[in-house]
């Protein structure tokens, strides 16, 4: 009963947050009985995102837990309705009517700090302008709208077969105007969700997503090809459009923490944040430092789970601000930059650093025009890091595919050495344009890829045997282990030949990821023993 009404009342706070006028961000000091759910893993994580977690060697612990319900309820009770809520950083936002409630959420026992991150700009002014990036051109010869393809040799890569089946990429962006219309996503988009109204239709909101998304998911045609065109797609919404403040952050951690418990591969984020409405709360261009930024921290952490993370560099090489916006700034995310046809840098992708920790931006892609479909399908041409970007995550998601057994920081460092200024990278281009044919290419003899329908099976459950099939008469020996949600390690068999048997009877009951390793695979399984 207590779980129903848990539910019920944060369906009817998130709607009272709706009609309030401010937001502050509230970090918890704990997570009280949570910490139980550990043993459970299958209730915080889909399959996918376990095993996902095992290849990365990246188990679970205390930050895959859920804030407390009792915490957010009690907040509720103080006159603060949820908004949403962080995992990864032990954090909600709430709302309010009061514009001054630091001190008096900082006066409840069970918060560590609070911070204002959202106005309705009814009750304070807008000292911010934003831009629209897309800014649509005449058509050009179709030629052109397959460079952001060729240039970095895509289309080879499709030739061989890797167009990006299998593969799971969320878009957190905008909107996704008309998206469930346009012919071309069709069968494409695995659902949606989002972060900024739950109450509103995503497919009616800011059409940035949607052209985010052609870039990627379009079939491949004679005038146009799409980079991945064959991958899967979730649409999550954490940009509101409206304004622009500080909470957009909350908003796109906890649509990145969403996609880590889908499985997701690939996060594309053709966002960036540095000014807000009010400049109280802007930042500086002291916190480009790869740690300091929330967001930054976010995407990080969504690294550290195992995601491939891109991110646009940004489009303020002619603005005052001039610099990377956050989360760009963080080693652990691919940051694009944006050149023209002929490969020039765009005056206005966003200026880096080369430093002897990182380089950014990591790389860039055609941007100054890019092609994408606009949200009633056509073909236009638009500016901005934020179609270089997608650009260069459907081919990462191609390159990934024939490459399964990396990692994805593997992803990155093959990114910057096939790029095109390897060797010298700068502020601009980073490591220039990454030619992924060669990456798959000079890589393959080194990590070959297999398909393999490999399965662990009881033969007797009550027992405890276990027989795996499927793997390859070509490898000599392999390798299996076992692990515990938690990443420790409970199993190890060296084994030969086809269809071996395993004895799992010493094991305890519960939830196992088991792993198989041979000179060629990788391969990965949860299954469920019923224990002694």
């Amino acid at each position: 009963m207590r779980k129903y009404g848990v539910a019920l009342l944060l369906s009817l706070v998130c709607s009272l947050s709706a009609q309030l006028p401010y937001k502050y961000r509230v970090f918890l000091t704990d997570k009280q009985q949570n910490a139980t759910l550990l043993s459970t893993p299958e209730v915080l994580l889909s399959e996918k995102a376990l095993a996902r977690r095992v290849h990365h060697e990246v188990f679970v612990d205390t930050t895959d837990l859920p804030v407390s319900a009792t915490y957010i309820a009690r907040l509720a009770e103080a006159g603060f309705p949820f908004v949403c809520a962080s995992r990864w950083f032990n954090s909600v936002v709430v709302a309010s009517a009061d514009s001054d409630a630091i001190e008096a959420l900082r006066g409840l026992p069970f918060v560590s700090d609070a911070k204002l991150v959202w106005k309705d700009n009814k009750v304070q002014p807008s000292f911010f302008v934003k831009e629209d990036v897309v800014g649509k051109k005449e058509r050009q010869a179709e030629v052109a709208a397959l460079a952001q393809l060729t240039v970095h040799h895509g289309e080879m890569l499709h030739k061989e077969g890797y167009r990006g089946d299998g593969m799971l990429i969320a878009v957190i962006d905008a909107g996704f105007l008309n998206a469930d219309k346009i012919a071309a996503f069709e069968g494409k988009i695995a659902g949606t969700r989002d972060f900024v109204n739950p109450e509103i239709d995503i497919f009616a909101t800011d059409p940035h997503g949607t052209n985010v998304l052609s870039v990627m998911a379009t079939p491949a045609s004679d005038e146009f090809s799409g980079t991945a065109p064959n991958a899967t797609y979730w649409l999550l919404r954490s940009e509101d459009g409206s304004s622009e403040y500080p909470v957009e952050e909350d908003y796109w951690i906890a649509a990145a923490e969403y996609a880590d418990s889908l499985g997701v591969d690939i996060i594309n984020s053709s966002l960036g944040y540095s000014l807000f409405d009010d400049p109280q709360l802007n930042y500086t261009l002291s916190d480009i430092d790869g740690k300091s930024a929330f967001i930054t921290r976010g995407a990080s952490m969504a690294a550290s789970k195992g995601m491939l993370v891109i991110n646009s560099a940004g489009n303020e090489g002619q603005k005052p601000w001039r610099m990377l916006t956050f989360p760009a700034d963080s080693p652990d995310v691919l940051t694009v930059g944006a050149v023209t046809p002929t490969l020039q840098v765009a005056g206005f992708s966003s200026h880096g650093f080369v430093s002897k920790g990182y380089v950014k931006p990591d790389i860039a892609g055609i941007g100054a025009p890019a092609f994408i479909l606009d949200d009633s399908g056509e073909l236009v041409s638009a500016q901005g890091t934020s179609f270089s970007t997608p650009a260069i995550t459907g081919l990462a998601a191609c390159l990934w595919q024939s490459l399964p057994n990396l990692k994805n920081r593997d992803l990155i460092r093959l990114m910057h050495e096939y790029g095109s200024f390897a060797t010298q990278p700068d502020s601009l281009r980073g490591y220039g344009l990454p030619d992924v044919y060669q990456a798959f290419s000079q890589t393959t003899p080194l990590n070959p890829a297999k398909q393999t329908t490999m399965q662990l099976i009881p033969v007797d459950t009550l027992s405890g045997i276990w027989r795996l099939t499927g793997f390859p008469e070509t490898e000599a020996e392999g390798m299996l282990r076992l692990f515990d949600p938690t990443g420790q390690a409970k199993a190890y068999f060296s084994f030969q030949g086809n269809n071996p048997l395993f004895d799992l009877n010493h094991l305890e009951k519960g939830l196992y990821i088991m792993c198989v390793e041979a000179p060629t695979i990788r391969f990965t399984q949860q299954i469920h023993l019923h224990g002694k």
